[in-house]
């Protein structure tokens, strides 16, 4: 198992499975409250059919305790929860 930690996940991931046919990609977390709901879905969505099913996603609003991940995206921390 290979293990990536990179800026956008789906972007890396729809390169992984163009080039793999068999293979499946996983998100260990993708931080729901650091996205756009709906364009996160759509991108999940796009690569789970680009990919004909092999993505696995988790999905997570990351940690309460760590403010600089949310303060770096100009989120407000305390909408976290709601926003996941």
């Amino acid at each position: 198992m290979a293990v990536a930690v990179v800026a956008n996940a789906c972007t890396f991931a729809s390169a992984i499975v163009s080039v793999m046919q068999r293979i499946k990609v996983g998100f260990a977390v993708a931080q729901v409250s650091l996205h756009d709901p709906t364009r996160l879905a759509e991108q999940m969505s796009l690569l789970d059919n680009l990919s004909r099913g092999r993505v696995i996603a988790g999905l997570g609003r990351g940690t309460a305790y760590n403010l600089y991940e949310h303060q770096g995206h100009g989120i407000d921390p305390d909408e976290a929860l709601e926003r996941y």
